[in-house]
């Protein structure tokens, strides 16, 4: 009998039966322990939401400036209702059409108003300032600009919070803000400040074994974590700069404003509790919780996202994605339910065409709203001459009678013919 070819194969039984099993077990258990380890869950978290943002940002290089830079904002409203609002219903048949604009530098404004049936338009009328001037323009009921001497106009010098309306930036400075941040935070961590157990939770009627994760913000730890985050960035120039730029302001400034809020005083006690299932840790609720009171919570489970907010408002996100939008939204006090879509479209890099849509269905209201709009930046306000304008209160009796003869004729066999002999217009 060979004895030393036995010895080596009871030693590779050893290493097939034994060993192998054993290495396994082991590397599982550390594969498990790594995806439940608090901290580990907690920056999986973190980067998942940073992934999903980072997606949401174009290629897209903005420098909107409201004080440098004349837009025009256009738009075309309508609705529709099941109520009885005693004979207003009517108001429903028509579309509303809207048109605001504004040069900062020329000190000039324009909001244009008119109304559409079908595609027949009724009546457009035009208030427009110039300087310190304010005028009306309606081709359809005036003969002249009229000239308002009366009215407060709009002082653009006193507008000065106007020129903190506005922001640079562009894709690449955006990510590495948002990176930058992201790591940061994550660093800011501290397991000292967490602890988890095993709890169970209802969702949607449904009982569900989860791990709770709580990451404690209690005073101690807000302060901390605001040093620290305030110190990292001050510490980072080129995101200084970058945030700078983000939000309008001087290096010097932003690094002030971080010194200032290393000095907040800290008052409450913040928790943020991650309940994750099974083996991969996957989050299905995180909540935001101050003094004891769920402040906000997103639950994640079987392929519905919803938002509760602590004043009874529940968000379900039916789609989230980039220039898209649709949510279903329950005021719960009010037992009112609805719907949310915008839908955003660029065309160019100084156009943005888009929809909004909301619905609402309660005891007292049903119906919907729909408004298509335009904006387009770096566009010249058309406004009429003003040369031959008159005084309105040069108007004589016969020219206010005309104007009036006008508007009946306009909106005769309409709802607003109707207000008009009510006095209601």
């Amino acid at each position: 009998m060979n004895i030393e070819n036995e010895n080596k194969s009871a030693t590779w039984k050893y290493i097939l039966f034994i060993g192998i099993p054993v290495i396994l077990v082991l590397g599982l258990l550390g594969y498990y322990y790594h995806l439940t380890n608090p901290l580990i869950v907690f920056t999986k978290v973190i980067d998942n939401a940073y992934e999903k943002i980072d997606t949401f940002i174009t290629n897209d290089e903005s420098d909107i400036n409201i004080t440098d830079s004349p837009f025009i904002l256009k738009g075309n409203a309508s609705f529709k209702t099941e109520n009885d609002w005693n004979g207003l219903e009517d108001l429903q048949k028509y579309n509303y059409q809207f048109q605001l604009g504004l040069d900062y530098q020329k000190e000039q404004i324009n909001l244009e108003v008119g109304i559409k049936e079908q595609e027949k338009v009724l009546l457009i009328a035009n208030l427009f300032q110039k300087k310190n001037q304010l005028y009306v323009a309606c081709e359809q009921l005036l003969n002249n600009i009229i000239k308002i001497n009366n009215a407060e106009s709009l002082n653009f010098k006193d507008l000065k919070e106007l020129e903190n309306i506005s922001f640079q930036t562009n894709q690449e400075d955006t990510k590495y803000i948002l990176k930058r941040l992201k790591e940061i935070l994550i660093k800011s961590l501290d397991k000292k400040y967490i602890n988890r157990e095993k709890t169970d939770i209802n969702i949607n009627g449904e009982n569900v074994k989860t791990t709770k994760i709580i990451y404690n913000l209690n005073q101690e730890n807000q302060k901390r974590t605001i040093n620290y985050i305030a110190d990292e960035i001050l510490k980072d120039e080129t995101l200084l700069e970058k945030i700078a730029k983000f939000t309008n302001n001087t290096k010097e400034e932003i690094k002030k404003q971080l010194k200032d809020k290393k000095q907040i005083n800290v008052t409450d006690d913040i928790k943020i509790i991650l309940y994750t299932e099974g083996l991969n840790q996957n989050l299905i609720r995180a909540t935001l919780n101050e003094n004891t009171k769920d402040i906000i919570s997103y639950i994640d489970y079987q392929n519905k996202k919803t938002i509760y907010t602590q004043n009874d408002v529940i968000l379900t996100l039916k789609n989230i994605q980039k220039g898209q939008i649709e949510i279903n939204y329950e005021l719960t006090e009010e037992q009112a339910t609805g719907t949310i879509k915008i839908k955003e479209n660029k065309e160019q890099n100084d156009k943005r065409t888009g929809t909004i849509f909301l619905s609402l269905s309660s005891s007292e209201l049903t119906g919907e709203f729909n408004l298509d709009y335009e904006y387009i930046r770096n566009q010249e306000l058309k406004l009429p001459n003003t040369n031959q304008s008159v005084n309105m209160e040069d108007l004589s009796s016969e020219e206010i009678l005309t104007i009036l003869e006008k508007l009946q004729k306009i909106f005769k066999d309409t709802i607003f013919f109707k207000l008009f002999e009510s006095n209601i217009m």
